[in-house]
C-alpha cells in the first residue's frame, strides 16, 4: 500500500511537470525521465516488500521446524530499552534467552525410518489395588540419566485423600519409562501427612580422596531433592479415639507410629493403617514445605550399566541406607496461625535463581488450626545460592477482586513457571475456577509479579503445568474443557492435552495434542506435571481409581507446527 501510493505520488507530480513544461523540449526530457524512475521505484518497492515478508516468513518458520537449527537471537532494541530492569540485566537476560533457546532438532532423528510424526506412547507408573493403595495422586515425574532413568513420585492412601495415613511414594524407570519398579514409601514421617511431592536436580562440585597423587580430586555429581508440603497444625477429628491418637503422637507414645503404616514386599505396597484410615484424624491440604535428599549411587552415570527394575538393592538407590541418615530440610515454615502453604510443580532454575511456586490455602472444612484472617494467594520461594536456601519473596498474586460463586474458592494455585521469555519476562500459569488459565509476568527474576490475566485455554478449576521448549514454543498441559459438574456423579475431568504458543504467549493453539482424548462423566484424568528429557517430553497424571500414568511424547518439535487444523486462538495480551 505505501509502495503503490508512493508511486501514484510520483506519477502524478511527473504529469504536472509534463504539461507546465511542454514547450520546452529539454523539460519534457526531464518529465518523461521521472516518468520512467517513478515506474522503476514502484517496482523496487514491491520487490523489496516481497524480499521483506519472504524473511519474516522463513524465520518465523524456523521456530517451529523440524529440519532447522533453533538460533532465536531476535531480541529487539526496543523490546530491551522498555524493559524495567538495566541495560546489564537486559544483557544478561538475551544471553540466558539465547542459551536456552540454541538447540539442534537432528540430534534427535537418529531413527532413519522417523518420519517426524508426532507419537505418543503410555505407560503405567502404578496401578491401583483397592486392598492396599487405593488412592493415588499428584503424580510428578522427573528424568536423572540417559532417557532411560526415571524416578516418578505421587501422594497415596488406602482409600481417600486425607486420611491420616496418606504417604508419599516414589518408583523408578531404567528403560525410558517403559515399565516401573516396586513403589517404595518416602520415609522420615513423624507426625502429619505429606503432600504434593516434586523433584528437583542440581550439579555440585564435590571433593572426594583419589589414590592419584594421594589427594583429593574435583569431581561434579547431579544432586536430586524431593519437595513436598507436609501437615503439621490442621485437622479434624470426629471421635475421642481420633483426639487419642493425636494426643499420643504428640508425646511420642502412639501405638503405632506412622513411619510403620506402610510395607513393602514383592507383591507391592500393603496397608498397615486401615485403622488409622478409619479413625485417624482427617488432614487438610498443605503445611511446612520440606525437602529430602535422594540417593543416587555413582553407578546411575555408568551408560554401558545394565539396570534392572527389580534390583534387590534399589533401595539404597533411592534414599540413604540408613533411615536415621535421611534429614528433612525445612523450606517455608508454617508458624503459628498462618495459612498452610502448599506446592504443586517443580522448580525452575534461572541463570541467577531457583524459584519454587506455591500458594497459601485455607482449610476448606472445619480443622483444629485456626489461620488468621486473610486471603489466599500465590507466592514464589527463590534461592540465590544455587538452593541451599529459599527465602519468601514479597509477591502476592491474586485475583484483584474475588469473585467466588458456587461455594468454588476464587483461587490462583498450582502455579507453574516458564521462562525467560524473548523479553527476559517469566511466565507463571495458573489454576482457576474462572474458567480458564491464568497468567503472571515477572520482570526481576521472579522477586515480584504483575496482576494475572486469563489466556484464552481452557481450565475446569484443574491442575495446569508449563514448559517452555528449546525451540522458544510454550506448552501448557491441561484439561481442554469447561467445567462439568453432574449433581450425582460430581466433577467430570477429561481431554488432557496439550496446547501451545509460538510468540510467548500473545496466540494460542488449544489442544494441538490429546494425551487423554476421553471425557467419561464422574471420571479424572488430570492434575499433569511435563518435563522435557532430552529428545522426548513426558507426561505424568493420575486416573481417578485407577492409578498414576505417564506419557511420553516424541518428536515435540513438531508439536506447534504441525497443528494446522487448529485455529489460533485471541490475543490475550
Amino acid at each position: 500500500m505505501r509502495s503503490t501510493l508512493f508511486g501514484r505520488t510520483m506519477m502524478t507530480t511527473s504529469s504536472h511537470a509534463s504539461k507546465r513544461m511542454s514547450s520546452n523540449g529539454v523539460w519534457y526530457s526531464v518529465a518523461k525521465y521521472s516518468k520512467r524512475t517513478s515506474v522503476l521505484m514502484v517496482a523496487m518497492m514491491f520487490f523489496l516488500s516481497f524480499v521483506t515478508i519472504l524473511i519474516r516468513v522463513v524465520f518465523h518458520g524456523r521456530g517451529t521446524s523440524s529440519s532447522a537449527v533453533y538460533d532465536l537471537r531476535r531480541m529487539s532494541s526496543s523490546s530491551s530499552s522498555s524493559s524495567s530492569s538495566s541495560s546489564a540485566d537486559d544483557d544478561d537476560d538475551e544471553n540466558e534467552y539465547d542459551s536456552l533457546r540454541s538447540f539442534s532438532s537432528s540430534s534427535c532423528n537418529d531413527d532413519e525410518d522417523d518420519d517426524g510424526e508426532i507419537v505418543v506412547e503410555k505407560s503405567w507408573i502404578f496401578e491401583t489395588n483397592q486392598k492396599r493403595l487405593g488412592y493415588t495422586h499428584m503424580a510428578t515425574i522427573h528424568p536423572i540419566k540417559n532417557g532411560k532413568v526415571l524416578l516418578a513420585a505421587w501422594q497415596g492412601a488406602h482409600r481417600v485423600e486425607g486420611t491420616d495415613d496418606q504417604s508419599l511414594f516414589v518408583a523408578k524407570s531404567v528403560d525410558g519409562g517403559k515399565t516401573f519398579g516396586r513403589a517404595k514409601v518416602v520415609p522420615g514421617r513423624t507426625f502429619g501427612v505429606r503432600w504434593a511431592p516434586t523433584f528437583f536436580s542440581e550439579d555440585v562440585v564435590v571433593e572426594e580422596n583419589s589414590d592419584r597423587n594421594n589427594g583429593l580430586m574435583r569431581k561434579r555429581k547431579k544432586r536430586t531433592y524431593l519437595f513436598f508440603a507436609e501437615s503439621e497444625r490442621c485437622w479434624h477429628c470426629e471421635s475421642q479415639e481420633c483426639e487419642d491418637i493425636v494426643r499420643k503422637r504428640k508425646a511420642g507414645i502412639e501405638d503405632e507410629h506412622v513411619s510403620f503404616y506402610w510395607d513393602e514386599s514383592r507383591s507391592g505396597i500393603v496397608s498397615k493403617a486401615k485403622k488409622a484410615a478409619s479413625v485417624g484424624p482427617w488432614w487438610r491440604p498443605g503445611g511446612n514445605i520440606k525437602r529430602i535428599l535422594i540417593h543416587v549411587e555413582d553407578d546411575v552415570d555408568d551408560d554401558n550399566r545394565k539396570y534392572s527394575n527389580d534390583d534387590d538393592d534399589d533401595d539404597e538407590w533411592i534414599f540413604e541406607k540408613n533411615a536415621s541418615d535421611i534429614k528433612e530440610e525445612m523450606i517455608l515454615e508454617e508458624n503459628e496461625g498462618s495459612i498452610p502453604k502448599v506446592i504443586g510443580n517443580p522448580p525452575l532454575k534461572t541463570k541467577n535463581a531457583i524459584l519454587l511456586p506455591f500458594w497459601r490455602e485455607h482449610p476448606r472444612a472445619d480443622a483444629k488450626c485456626q489461620p488468621r484472617k486473610s486471603g489466599d494467594y500465590a507466592s514464589v520461594m527463590r534461592s540465590t545460592d544455587n538452593g541451599s536456601t529459599f527465602h519468601e519473596t514479597n509477591a502476592k498474586i491474586e485475583h484483584s477482586k474475588n469473585k467466588m460463586k458456587d461455594g468454588k474458592p476464587d483461587w490462583l494455585i498450582e502455579g507453574s513457571i516458564v521462562g525467560p521469555l524473548r523479553d527476559g519476562r517469566l511466565a507463571q500459569f495458573f489454576r482457576t475456577s474462572r474458567g480458564a488459565v491464568y497468567v503472571s509476568h515477572s520482570s526481576d527474576n521472579g522477586e515480584t509479579w504483575d496482576a494475572p490475566r486469563a489466556t484464552p485455554l481452557q481450565n475446569p478449576n484443574s491442575k495446569v503445568s508449563a514448559l517452555l521448549l528449546p525451540n522458544g514454543v510454550i506448552v501448557v498441559c491441561h484439561n481442554a474443557h469447561a467445567f462439568m459438574k453432574h449433581p450425582r456423579i460430581g466433577v467430570t475431568r477429561g481431554k488432557l492435552a496439550l496446547s501451545t504458543s509460538a510468540d510467548d504467549g500473545r496466540t494460542w493453539k488449544e489442544a494441538v495434542l490429546f494425551i487423554e482424548d476421553s471425557l467419561e462423566p464422574g471420571k479424572h484424568v488430570h492434575y499433569p506435571t511435563i518435563v522435557l528429557d532430552k529428545c522426548v517430553l513426558r507426561v505424568s497424571y493420575s486416573v481417578s481409581g485407577e492409578g498414576v500414568k505417564l506419557a511420553t511424547v516424541k518428536n515435540w518439535v513438531n508439536l506447534h507446527s504441525s497443528a494446522h487444523h487448529v485455529d489460533e486462538q485471541r490475543v490475550v495480551f
